[in-house]
């Protein structure tokens, strides 16, 4: 199976899409201000202590991405991606192939099924409200079919994330055990690029940050009683989406360059 949010500060901070720093006490969030164009995502840059990701995405007549191609020190990794009625369907790679599943009327799937290898790995059940992922539930199905865990994300009434929270579950005493938490959120007011995809909720190991409306500046991350502080650092394009942001977490420098089509 992915990854997911139990690895969030990582991924998300080593992605560069945020910089560790003192987090605010104003838990006011800005909210978007409607931009046009629309900018679609076609690379991202990521550089960190030396080391340079390059993500390539390939668009449809219809603005969907059908391949990104990563490529680093060593390796390249291309992953298609596969569209029925306008929806991402399937999501396929040198070993993991994802199918997603749909319900009447949705433009958010409910169940992500994952093979690697050909061979059942396990699937993902979603849950929406307004259009918006408010629940993830992980399972693996190489023993079995067990949860791994379970995931929770707030939304406001604009559709930034106020918060998440993510738990294991324990299947021998059928209880779950909060491990991560990420509260005190603080959004830009800015374009999140990621929302004009469901691949990048993909492509980023479930992560919930690539759901929300706005980019998140500042927040407070809990990872098994400890709080860790945090606030984004972003330059931002004439449409307001971000065309860089940059990360230091544990003395790891990453920052991140957005190259878009706006239309």
């Amino acid at each position: 199976m992915k990854k997911t949010f139990k690895l969030f500060m990582v991924l998300a901070l080593g992605a560069g899409v945020f910089t560790l720093q003192s987090c605010s006490d104003d838990t006011t969030t800005t909210e978007p201000t409607p931009t046009s164009p629309t900018c679609y995502i076609t690379q991202e840059k990521i550089t960190s202590d030396g080391d340079i990701e390059t993500i390539d995405y390939t668009y449809n007549s219809d603005n969907n991405i059908t391949m990104a191609i990563s490529t680093g020190d060593g390796f390249s990794d291309t992953t298609i991606f596969e569209y029925s009625g306008g929806r991402l369907s399937l999501a396929k790679d040198e070993s993991t192939e994802a199918t997603f599943i749909y319900g009447a009327g949705s433009n958010v799937p409910e169940r992500i099924n994952v093979k690697t290898d050909g061979i059942d790995a396990g699937y993902t059940i979603l849950t929406a409200t307004d259009g918006r992922v408010t629940k993830i539930e992980n399972h693996d199905t190489e023993d079995g079919d067990v949860i791994d865990d379970v995931i929770f994300i707030t939304y406001n009434a604009s559709g930034s994330v106020t918060d998440a929270e993510a738990q294991d579950y324990d299947a021998d005493t059928d209880e779950y055990t909060t491990t991560l938490t990420l509260g005190n959120v603080i959004t830009d007011g800015k374009k999140n690029p990621y929302e004009t995809s469901f691949v990048f909720f993909y492509m980023n190991d479930d992560n919930p940050i690539s759901l929300g409306a706005s980019n998140v500046v500042s927040a407070t991350l809990t990872v098994n009683s400890l709080e860790i502080p945090y606030a984004s650092s972003f330059d931002y394009n004439s449409n307001d989406y971000p065309s860089s942001g940059s990360s230091t977490l544990f003395g790891f420098n990453t920052t991140t360059d957005y190259t878009y089509n706006c239309k």
